[in-house]
């Protein structure tokens, strides 16, 4: 099995194409009459048929998920993206996170999140460490102790180099237990409670399991990919 396309839905399918043909190049593949494939994989879906599909309002600007793009030349990007787009609303004009790569974040006509970054050089990514996957926190948590595991991660991340996802996964799962002396899994409303990490409160010093199988990790592996 394989991911085949990636699918966001719009409301204007045809002022979408251009969007996406002015800013990034993509050529229309197949027009299906409401669903249209561009090149790169990415599916555009009209919004009056997506909603009669699911039976569900369409909820734009959600920032659950994001089109991530690479370009060399990001000021030159910004610029092009201005002059064609002059409307378009930021959610980050460009800023350098601390491992050097350049990024900018804005949304499309119908709300759906995009980021554009700089290319990572090999070089660079030889010299960086772990931690800097953990340099930007979540804005929600499961339990209250989920904050002070995730910086437990950071401080020692900082010694450590970049890993691959499988051993990213298997490093949290490693600490997770030398703490609780539990496993960590994805069974539902299982926790751990570490006393350093208690700091009062309800659910203090509590790690939730689920968060950190379904969000905290699959978050850190997708800023792996990123590097």
């Amino acid at each position: 099995m394989r991911l085949k396309n990636i699918l966001i839905v719009v409301k204007d399918i045809e002022r979408s194409r251009r969007f996406y043909h002015d800013i990034f190049g993509l050529e229309m593949i197949l027009d299906n009459d409401g669903n249209m494939i561009l090149t790169e994989g990415l599916a555009l879906q009209e919004e009056k048929y997506w909603r009669e599909f699911l039976g569900k309002e369409i909820v734009p600007r959600n920032n659950a998920s994001e089109l991530y793009f690479e370009e060399e030349d990001i000021e030159g990007f910004v610029d092009r993206l201005m002059s064609f787009y002059p409307d378009t609303e930021f959610v980050n004009t460009i800023m350098t996170h601390s491992w050097g790569q350049k990024v900018v974040r804005f949304y499309d006509p119908d709300g759906n999140l995009i980021e554009v970054g700089t290319p990572m050089q090999n070089e660079e990514r030889k010299t960086m460490k772990l931690s800097v996957i953990f340099d930007d926190k979540p804005e929600r948590w499961g339990f209250r102790g989920d904050p002070y595991f995730w910086d437990y991660l950071k401080d020692l991340a900082e010694n450590m180099d970049v890993l691959s996802e499988t051993e990213l996964e298997e490093w949290i799962k490693k600490e997770y237990l030398s703490l609780s002396g539990k496993e960590l899994t994805d069974e539902y409303m299982d926790f751990a409670v570490v006393k350093q990490f208690a700091h009062g409160g309800m659910s203090s010093g509590g790690i939730d399991n689920q968060w950190w199988m379904e969000e905290g990790i699959p978050l850190l592996k997708s800023r792996l990919t990123m590097l």
